[in-house]
């Protein structure tokens, strides 16, 4: 279980390339996956789990200058970027072309945002794939928009990739 690791548990880790994860759980937790990766300790799958995304009310926006949902992302940007900068250059070598990443979530957000200043459960959602062997810089499956008609059930993002293909894809690579 990662989610009890703490800086002091790194047995004087130094991650590479300026990599920072900062103190958050989420990014000691990667840390600690990275450490075990460069280890070479047979690592073949680990999760980390990133919470607090079921934003029902008060989710914020840019716009009036609380943004709890922009700030969960940048968690999720600053930790994945520490994670693939350490692995990417270390001296010893390219530690990322042996790993993926993939984000997912167990539900998506409504499109419509609620009386709360949130957004409900919904279908559609996104997933984000990291490493060496991803050939990123695009986008894939079938985006069906967001106009009224497009929504499924008038009100969320149409699933159009069933999770689970994409995660075999990603074990059997």
């Amino acid at each position: 279980d990662f989610s009890t690791y703490t800086a002091s548990n790194t047995d004087g880790y130094q991650p590479s390339g300026g990599a920072n994860y900062g103190t958050s759980g989420f990014g000691l937790q990667l840390q600690n996956i990275a450490q075990l990766v460069k280890r070479n300790v047979g690592l073949r799958i680990a999760t980390v789990d990133l919470g607090g995304w079921d934003t029902h009310n008060g989710q914020g926006s840019p716009a009036n200058s609380y943004d709890y949902f922009g700030n969960q992302v940048q968690a999720l940007n600053d930790g994945l970027n520490a994670f693939y900068t350490d692995l990417a250059t270390d001296a010893a070598g390219n530690y990322m072309k042996n790993v993926s990443v993939v984000t997912v979530s167990e539900f998506g957000r409504r499109v419509q945002e609620n009386a709360s200043g949130g957004t409900d459960h919904g279908y559609g959602t996104v997933m984000l794939a990291l490493g060496a062997s991803v050939n990123g810089n695009q986008i894939y499956g079938t985006f069906p928009g967001l106009a009224s008609d497009q929504l499924f059930e008038g009100a969320d993002v149409a699933v159009t990739t069933d999770y689970r293909r994409v995660l075999a894809e990603a074990l059997s690579a």
